[in-house]
């Protein structure tokens, strides 16, 4: 039987580990394709974030790059001919009505610093520059301040990337004056069109809207004029911060002119980023000399970087509650499989027990019946006859006396009967007789006390249980508290507050340590229980039973 309980204990932890295993891997690997799921997420909202942050960015580039492309090629010098087609615009010698350019007067904007011009034979000039103006103003000293520090940064003076004539103007041209356009999307031919591909395309539209006369309007020696697009360029000096300039390629009488704008970065950046900032907190632009990526503007060659998003996960997600719950319901089915396990295999043990000693108790009546009725059949003496009788007596109350305790036991589980009000004396009183025999019977002296308030205490309970919860006790003392040369066996009856305390105390040789947490289970037996102390078992798990069946409680404690 005990190999058998630890296999079944084995058996069970090896199942608990596996289901514990299982669970354990399952929830790692949720957890991990929580994990990446979160940061996927988070970092296509991140991306997402960045393109609309770049698409704002580019618009507004884009608006102010658009403005200055539409401005015609003759407004870059001081003064230009009114009157004169659009062609000789310049040659102010032959001109009537000779205007001054809208950026000698301050139409450059907030984010311009200077417009500027190289002529083909290397001068720098500056449309904010009048060399006519006697007596310069602020704005005129401040514009040839900064043209000075202009041509002192080092990489100014780079040359033109653009030649004149032949293939390399035409495809300058190509987004300028000449009809050409920017391809769209849908004509790129590209299978893959990234989302930068279609900023750069939405630019080149914002900068191909260069100032061009109507048809009636174009007069003598249009077609000696072509104006490109702007291309951003930086000036790199290593004792400064890098500088931004725009420039465009424009051919007038076939001499190549450059002409720029010089935009003030410091303040384009912040105004960019305030932009960035409420899409990709802590964005920030950093120049870039050149190559291609997502995070770069299609109007400004620079970087966007920002800090890797942070993705707090909360302490319950939806998943996580479920797994939770997961663990939590497999925890409390493998304790209920364990505890039910446990109950079975001690109502296995107990019926096992029960069956064992009910099959004793009744094979020895029966036996004894068995010879008794054989010997009572052959004997002729008389005396025989009645011993024989007395024997069947004996073993018949001993039979009854088993099925009685049985049937009691089991009629625990059934509710207790109809209690009733009566005195201590009443229960007791007619119960002593049968006491003080049955302790003859086994060679001990019974003694009895009670007190006035004890005796006449009424109390509610079954008379029939306490009863036979003191017969029980008096019997179990006669059996194991008798000693050789004779013992005492006393019934004590006391009163304690509202209640009444019986005692059932012997001078035997008590009750082993080991055994006085089992001593009240039902089929258990002392280890000192020989062949002559008969039974099944049950009489102290029945007592205690039924004294709590009427509110009361038996204990066993140190007399």
């Amino acid at each position: 039987m005990r190999r058998r309980r630890l296999i079944a204990w084995i058996v069970y932890a090896v199942c608990v580990l596996l289901v514990a295993d299982v669970l354990g891997w399952a929830t790692l690997r949720v957890l991990a394709l929580e994990r990446a799921e979160r940061a996927a997420s988070a970092e296509a909202d991140a991306v997402q974030r960045e393109r609309l942050a770049l698409w704002q960015m580019d618009s507004f580039v884009s608006a102010l790059i658009s403005r200055e492309s539409a401005r015609p090629y003759f407004e870059y010098r001081a003064r230009y001919a009114a009157d004169l087609p659009y062609g000789r615009a310049w040659d102010v010698g032959r001109a009537r009505a000779v205007v001054r350019s809208p950026l000698a007067v301050g139409d450059s904007g907030s984010l311009i610093r200077l417009h500027y011009q190289v002529e083909p034979d290397g001068r720098v000039t500056s449309p904010q520059l009048d060399p006519e103006v006697v007596t310069p103003g602020t704005e005129t000293i401040r514009a040839g301040m900064l043209l000075r520090e202009l041509t002192s940064i080092s990489g100014f003076d780079a040359p033109l990337q653009v030649e004149q004539t032949g293939a390399g103007r035409d495809a300058d041209m190509d987004a300028g004056t000449t009809g050409g356009r920017a391809t769209p999307p849908g004509d790129s031919g590209a299978e893959d069109f990234t989302d930068a591909d279609l900023r750069r395309q939405l630019f080149d539209l914002a900068r191909s809207g260069v100032a061009a006369p109507a048809e009636g309007e174009r007069g003598e020696g249009v077609d000696d004029v072509g104006v490109g697009v702007f291309r951003p360029r930086w000036l790199i000096d290593p004792t400064r911060e890098p500088e931004l300039v725009f420039e465009r390629d424009v051919w007038v009488d076939g001499e190549a002119y450059r002409q720029g704008i010089w935009l003030d970065w410091p303040a384009l950046r912040a105004d960019l980023l305030a932009l960035a900032v409420r899409l990709v907190p802590g964005a920030r632009l950093e120049p870039v000399a050149g190559g291609e990526s997502e995070s770069m503007l299609a109007t400004v060659p620079a970087r966007l970087l920002a800090d890797a998003p942070e993705s707090p996960v909360p302490a319950w997600t939806p998943i996580r509650v479920t797994l939770a719950v997961t663990w939590f319901a497999s925890l409390v089915a493998l304790v209920a499989i364990g505890l039910v396990l446990g109950a079975s295999m001690s109502l296995a043990d107990r019926r096992g027990r029960f069956i064992a000693a009910v099959s004793h108790e009744l094979r020895s009546p029966l036996t004894s019946f068995r010879l008794s009725t054989d010997l009572l059949a052959r004997a002729e003496d008389e005396d025989a006859r009645r011993a024989h009788i007395e024997t069947l007596r004996a073993e018949s109350r001993r039979l009854e006396g088993v099925v009685e305790n049985v049937l009691a036991y089991a009629g625990l589980q059934h509710g207790a009967g109809r209690a009733d009000d009566v005195s201590v004396r009443e229960i007791l009183g007619p119960l002593l007789p049968a006491l003080e025999r049955r302790c003859g019977e086994a060679g001990v002296t019974f003694g009895h006390e009670f007190t006035d308030d004890a005796a006449d205490a009424v109390v509610r309970v079954r008379t029939g249980a306490v009863e036979q919860i003191v017969s029980n006790l008096v019997d179990n003392a006669c059996r194991y508290g008798a000693q050789e040369g004779g013992g005492a066996v006393r019934l004590r009856v006391s009163r304690e507050s509202d209640s009444v305390r019986i005692v059932v105390a012997d001078n035997g040789p008590g009750v082993p340590a080991d055994e006085r947490k089992r001593i009240f289970g039902a089929f258990s037996r002392g280890t000192r229980s020989t062949r002559s102390h008969r039974g099944v078992g049950l009489g102290l798990a029945l007592s205690r039973g039924l004294a709590r069946a009427d509110g009361g409680e038996l204990r066993l404690v140190d007399s």
